[in-house]
């Protein structure tokens, strides 16, 4: 993807220091479904597995600090909070249907769907820095058995490596992606979504962001280089139908607010205008 293409792309800062409000010295609040998942899936044993995750997080904060490797949030396990995750994960299993993460980082979320018993042959993972990767290898010690695929490529970029998933992907995951983007851009990212997708009804978007309940709209990146884009239920249905408008194509659109990410929890007296009145957009968008 590109270099926004995730919420730890929100805020990135031009050296590694460790002198960052979003770098956390330890692993206090890993969840017992990422717990598990070390444990399990990749044999870690009980007592290593949080300076384990601590040891990859600093690798990946020497690659580049995004907030989320920083906060940990690269070993957070959202998908499976959809309610769609059971459907998705039978028409991975089952179907033998194809997925691609949007954002991957590390592949956490993919190497979620694998334990739960998704043919790891049929999942892609794209995002900007395939150095991540081999990190995502090492956290979970997998790299002899895991056969997903990983892509890099700009979703703004035509010539990608993404072109080889045109019309061939069943399912779609953007975890805190869109809100990077101004509207326009984020106009563009669905249309390409819409592209990837398998040109049949059922083709199926979910995925979270940040949103808010009260101040949506574009407001401008910390760095005041990026024009931010962030949604309400109703904006983000306005959006797409925009799409369907531009591309021809239906869809069925569902969209709820949660309450914030911990990371924006608690920060309604910021000075970044973006952590202002954050909640958790949750959505899925289906075609039809």
């Amino acid at each position: 993807m590109t270099g926004k293409d995730s919420f730890c792309r929100t805020v990135a800062f031009s050296t590694q220091s460790k002198d960052s409000p979003f770098y956390k010295p330890t692993l206090d609040n890993l969840s017992k479904e990422a717990r598990d998942l070390l444990e399990n899936y990749s044999g870690i044993e009980p007592d290593r597995v949080v300076p384990h995750v601590e040891e990859i997080r600093d690798r990946a904060w020497a690659i580049f600090p995004y907030p989320c490797i920083g906060i940990f949030s690269f070993v957070g396990l959202n998908l499976r909070t959809s309610p769609l995750y059971p459907t998705i994960l039978s028409r991975l299993k089952d179907d033998k249907q194809t997925f691609l993460d949007l954002g991957c980082c590390l592949g956490t979320e993919i190497r979620k769907l694998v334990a739960d018993g998704a043919p790891s042959e049929n999942l892609y993972g794209t995002d900007l820095r395939s150095e991540f990767w081999d990190l995502g290898y090492a956290l979970f010690r997998d790299k002899a058995s895991f056969k997903a695929q990983f892509l890099t490529g700009d979703v703004f970029d035509p010539a990608s490596e993404l072109g080889k998933l045109d019309g061939k992907v069943d399912v779609l995951h953007a975890g805190l992606f869109f809100h990077l983007f101004s509207y326009e851009q984020q106009i563009e990212v669905a249309k390409r979504t819409v592209k990837l997708m398998r040109p049949v009804e059922g083709s199926l978007l979910v995925g979270w962001q940040v949103g808010s309940s009260s101040d949506t709209g574009a407001l401008r990146s910390e760095d005041g280089k990026k024009i931010l884009y962030r949604h309400d239920e109703e904006s983000w249905a306005g959006l797409w139908r925009e799409v369907s408008e531009q591309t021809g194509v239906k869809f069925v659109v569902e969209a709820w607010m949660e309450d914030p990410p911990r990371v924006l929890a608690g920060n309604e007296d910021s000075d970044e205008a973006w952590l202002k009145d954050s909640r958790r957009l949750k959505f899925s968008v289906r075609r039809v």
